[in-house]
């Protein structure tokens, strides 16, 4: 037996979850398959560690692999990778349910307020540089 899960976003694009599960079934040789449909909101959250100050929950919208080199059996060897993602906003991690829903709002909690306080630093020297170049010394 089968088992396939498909995100569902509406009763037509689960029909078509469905279909593709069986065909999928159906050339593997077995009879039945039971399709399991998967809320959007609970899609796995995936986090982006971009060093110890940008942790961000993230998805994934875009993948696209190109293999440039091959051995002598053409397995490739090299390849260029492209992927697209996308930040998840606070209202989108309230739809999300598990237990990654904590781990991901308070990343994205923290990331926020490390970009705020990086703001106000540049704010401050900023305002220390505008000084510096006016001719009248306060």
């Amino acid at each position: 037996m089968v088992v396939s899960m498909f995100p569902v976003t509406s009763a037509v694009s689960a029909l078509v979850g469905q279909i593709s599960a069986a065909a999928d079934a159906a050339g593997l040789g077995q009879s039945a398959c039971q399709c399991v449909s998967v809320p959007v909101s609970e899609v796995p959250v995936v986090l982006l560690v971009y060093g110890p100050f940008r942790i961000v929950p993230v998805r994934v919208t875009g993948l696209t692999v190109k293999e440039t080199l091959y051995d002598v059996l053409l397995n490739p060897t090299h390849a260029e990778v492209e992927l697209s993602l996308t930040v998840l906003t606070p209202d989108e991690l309230a739809a999300v349910n598990g237990p990654m829903a904590k781990i991901a709002s308070m990343a994205y909690t923290y990331n926020q307020g490390l970009r705020q306080a990086r703001a106000a630093d540049n704010l401050a020297l900023s305002a220390v540089s505008i000084l510096g170049m006016l001719p009248i010394s306060l």
